[in-house]
């Protein structure tokens, strides 16, 4: 079941562009939050496009975001470039229960691993930068926190322009409302970039010392004359963004890639979306680079001048409602189970639920009983109000799976029944990760030769490194197993499990997760490293609070970890003993 939640503040007071988990992020004067289709071309833009790469656009998840509260603990760390930050408290979930940037469990050098919380409490938001294992280690190499709507800028914080990250980071409930009222951020490669200036917000500079390069802080937007109309309506609302806010230059990285949140991969529409922008492949050429110097208040804060006539600090702001999960998985079958959402700002957050289409029944209090049962994959939407602000909502889109055992043919784009008769979901309830690849190993016919069931092994997703998650399940409380099925394809004979490719990435040991049971899985000594040989992990686990979050985690070390990949997914049920 898909479901996504979109902020819907109407209220007439003071809308805030941007906002996250019931919080807002910036304010509206906020440099982050100006328009800035009307200002003028900045002088050196030409000579700074011809020399940004020939890479197209790209657009796609990049990281999660962590939404915490009050009981999170807080922890202090040691940073490396942001010593600053040593003697102020973090909160950031610990181990397998935070969302961070290639793997939450991974250790090596190779890869980022950036990590962005937000208390829904307070809106404070933390970042880092690769940090350790917290529990285990509690560094990182750099650090920063602001309370959600400040304008302050950092002097260092955890990205090479020395910007925010979460003002900045393109995610699902937006692109689902309709309107991205905010900049984006982008990377480039290291060589594209100057690292002899930086242009206001961004606060440090970094790159090489190439002639007209563009500098961290740039700002482009997409042309007004570059034509959209023949793109999705989703795609449309991104690329609406660009022209009318544009896009930072904030990172070395991939040229001309433009980070999302995790949560745009759990729903399969706005993932399409952001791939086929992706594959327009729009050319740096199609941007121009704007003139904002002019809207500096302070190099030391975002506030841009004459962006809004309501002085910082006096603005009275909308009341907002928020999730920490924008997708859930419902199934059939089940009693009434709850829906969590909450409204920040007045009546301590109570919020008030109605149905609006397809089967069940929802209760004001946010108890949703499923019908007893669907024969297929069943649309169903919900609306959570503010009790304080009525005009304060999220909307909540869903499909519901049938009743019984869950199995999901992970890759597959249709249904399966199996030689038992089971039948096997396709591949369209959404996934909590990064940027994944859907394989398909089912060329020439029985390449997998006379294994039962085979059809379930031929289809597959691998991530270049992150974890593989997917969006709570709603269930019934009680004990479940769940069965991870495996089998490497797109290979003969054996394979290396030692071979590194993209950034000492291997073909190693994963862990497997539900809830808070785990296990270390490694394929390679399950199947003596042969290609097309099935194998499967199972783990028991307790559902205590109605939701099983279930994961696939990349493992590794110092120079390499493991790229978590994964055929199969079941989930059955454990019936209670009399």
């Amino acid at each position: 079941m898909v479901i996504c939640f979109a902020d819907n503040a109407r209220s007439q007071q003071l809308r805030p562009q941007n906002s996250y988990a019931g919080c807002q992020i910036g304010e509206n004067n906020s440099i982050f939050n100006t328009p800035v289709d009307q200002l003028p071309v900045h002088p050196k833009s030409s000579a700074w496009i011809a020399n940004i790469g020939t890479a197209p656009l790209t657009i796609g998840p990049a990281w999660g975001v962590n939404v915490v509260d009050n009981s999170t603990p807080s922890r202090k760390f040691k940073f490396h470039y942001t010593p600053e930050e040593d003697h102020v408290p973090f909160q950031i979930p610990q181990g397998i229960d935070r969302r961070r940037e290639t793997g939450s469990l991974t250790t090596d050098s190779n890869n980022d691993h950036h990590v962005i919380a937000i208390n829904r409490e307070t809106c404070h938001v933390y970042e880092t930068y690769q940090d350790g294992i917290p529990g285990e280690d509690w560094t990182a190499a750099s650090g920063y926190q602001y309370a959600s709507t400040s304008h302050a800028l950092p002097q260092a914080t955890t990205d090479a322009a020395g910007l925010p990250l979460l003002p900045l980071l393109l995610h699902l409930s937006e692109i689902n409302s309709g309107a991205v009222n905010h900049a984006l951020r982008f990377t480039s490669c290291t060589a594209c970039i100057s690292s002899e200036t930086y242009l206001w917000p961004a606060t440090t500079p970094n790159g090489s010392t190439a002639p007209n390069r563009p500098p961290m802080g740039a700002r482009l937007r997409l042309g007004a004359s570059f034509d959209i109309s023949k793109f999705s309506p989703k795609a449309q609302v991104v690329l609406t963004a660009l022209k009318k806010y544009g896009m930072f230059l904030a990172d070395n990285g991939m040229s001309m890639q433009v980070q999302t949140n995790n949560d745009c991969n759990l729903d399969p529409t706005v993932s399409a979306a952001l791939a086929e922008i992706s594959h327009a492949r729009i050319g740096a050429s199609n941007f121009e680079i704007v003139e904002m110097s002019h809207l500096k208040e302070s190099k030391s804060s975002s506030l841009a001048k004459s962006a809004n006539p309501v002085k910082s600090g006096h603005q009275e702001v909308a009341t907002l409602v928020g999730t920490a999960d924008p997708v859930l998985i419902l199934q059939a079958g089940n009693a009434a189970l709850p829906l969590f959402a909450w409204a920040n700002k007045a009546n301590k957050g109570a919020v008030t639920w109605v149905q609006t289409s397809g089967p069940g029944q929802m209760t004001p209090a946010g108890l949703y009983a499923p019908p007893r049962s669907v024969r297929e994959a069943t649309p169903v939407s919900f609306m959570a109000s503010s009790v304080a602000d009525p005009t304060a909502s999220i909307t909540i889109n869903g499909t519901i799976v049938p009743e019984g055992a869950i199995r999901i043919d992970t890759g597959s784009s249709r249904t399966y029944v199996d030689k038992k008769g089971n039948s096997w979901l396709a591949d369209t309830l959404g996934l909590d990760t990064a940027a994944y690849s859907v394989q398909h190993d089912d060329y020439p016919r029985k390449v997998w030769g006379e294994i039962e069931d085979a059809h379930l092994y031929e289809s597959y997703i691998y991530t270049w490194g992150d974890d593989i998650a997917y969006p709570p399940f709603v269930l019934a409380n009680g004990t479940y197993e769940v069965t991870f099925l495996f089998g490497h394809g797109g290979c003969s004979g054996t394979y290396n499990p030692a071979q590194t490719f993209d950034n000492g990435l291997v073909w190693g040991p994963m862990m497997v997760e539900a809830n808070t049971s785990t296990l270390t899985f490694d394929i390679g000594a399950a199947t003596q490293n042969t290609c097309r040989t099935p194998a499967s992990a199972t783990i028991s686990t307790q559902v205590v609070n109605n939701y099983l979050r279930i994961a696939v985690r990349a493992l590794g070390g110092t120079n390499s970890h493991s790229a978590p990949f994964l055929n199969a997914l079941q989930i059955v049920p454990v019936p209670v003993q009399r």
